[in-house]
C-alpha cells in the first residue's frame, strides 16, 4: 500500500484506542508513510485532554515501511467552560517487536507529549489567549524489542514524552516529562538505528513573540519539570543494541514572564 494510517482520535472527553498487530507468519508492507494515532479529544467542560492507546506490535511478523512510522498518543488540552486552558495529558504509545518479528523502515517516531490549552483563533487568524494557561504532562512513550526481535530505523528513532505548559495573560501553565523508555530483552535480539534520541523534557508556558503576529506577555510564566528516561538492555551476548548518535534530554525549563526573555510563537502553536 502507499500510506497507511489507523486513527481513533476518541470523542466527548474520552481518549481514542489504535492498534496494529502483525502476529506469526503475517507481514506488512507500506510503500510510504505509517501512522498509529491514538489522540484525546478535550472534554467541552474542563477542557482537558488525555491521549489514549497507540501500540504496534509484530510478534513473529514481518514489516515493512518504505518512508516512515509515527506512533502517537498526544493530548492536547483546549478552553474550558470557564475560560481557561485545559490540562493536556499524553497516553501510552508503544512499539513491540519480539518472538521473531522483524520491522524496518527509514524513521521512526514514538510520541506520547502533552500540551495545555488556552489558545484559540479569531475568525481572522489571530490568536485569542486565556488568562490562565494550561499545564501539559508527557506521557509515556515506549520501545521494545524482545526475544529474538529485529528492528531496523534506517535513518532515525526517537522516542519522546515531552509535557509543555500553555501561555496565559496572567498564569501561564506548567509542563512535565513522562517517561521515553527503550529496552532491549532476551536472546538474539536485534535494534539498530544510525540516530537515537529519547526526550522526556518538561517546559513551562511563557511569554512569546513573533515578527509575523507580534508579542504577547504572560505575568507569570509556568514551572518546567524534567521526566524519566529509561535505557534498559538485558540480553545476552547474542543480542545487539546499536543506537548510532544517541540524544537523551529528560531537562526542565520554565517559561518566561514580562520583561524576561521571549520566546518564540512556536511554543503556543506547537
Amino acid at each position: 500500500t502507499g500510506n497507511f494510517v489507523v486513527a481513533s482520535n476518541g470523542s466527548g472527553g474520552q481518549a481514542g484506542t489504535a492498534a496494529i498487530n502483525v502476529n506469526p507468519g503475517g507481514g506488512l508492507a507500506v510503500l510510504g508513510n505509517l501512522s498509529l494515532l491514538g489522540a484525546g479529544r478535550p472534554d467541552a467542560v474542563t477542557g482537558n485532554s488525555t491521549g489514549g492507546s497507540a501500540q504496534f506490535t509484530v510478534d513473529g511478523g514481518t514489516v515493512v515501511v518504505g518512508n516512515g512510522i509515527a506512533i502517537s498518543a498526544a493530548g492536547t488540552g483546549d478552553l474550558s467552560a470557564t475560560g481557561i486552558g485545559g490540562t493536556g495529558t499524553g497516553g501510552t504509545a508503544g512499539l513491540t517487536v519480539r518472538n521473531g518479528g522483524s520491522l524496518t523502515a527509514d524513521t521512526i517516531a514514538v510520541s506520547a507529549s502533552g500540551r495545555g490549552g488556552g489558545v484559540t483563533l479569531s475568525s481572522l487568524g489571530a490568536p485569542i489567549i486565556a488568562d490562565q494557561g494550561g499545564n501539559g504532562q508527557g506521557g509515556t512513550a515506549e520501545v521494545t524489542v524482545d526475544s529474538g526481535g529485529t528492528l531496523t530505523a534506517n535513518t532515525s528513532l526517537s522516542v519522546t514524552a515531552n509535557g509543555a505548559g500553555q501561555i496565559g495573560n496572567v498564569q501561564s501553565g506548567n509542563g512535565t516529562g513522562g517517561t521515553a523508555r527503550i529496552q532491549v530483552l532476551g536472546a538474539l535480539s536485534s535494534l539498530t538505528s544510525p540516530t537515537t534520541t529519547l526526550a522526556a523534557g518538561g517546559t513551562g508556558g511563557g511569554s512569546v513573540s513573533s515578527p509575523n503576529i507580534g508579542t504577547f506577555p504572560s505575568l507569570n510564566g509556568g514551572d518546567g519539570q524534567g521526566g524519566t528516561i529509561e535505557l534498559t538492555f538485558t540480553a545476552d551476548n547474542s543480542s545487539t543494541a546499536a543506537l548510532g548518535d544517541l540524544t537523551v534530554n529528560a531537562s526542565a525549563a520554565g517559561g518566561n514572564a514580562t520583561g524576561d526573555h521571549i520566546s518564540s510563537v512556536e511554543n503556543i502553536v506547537g
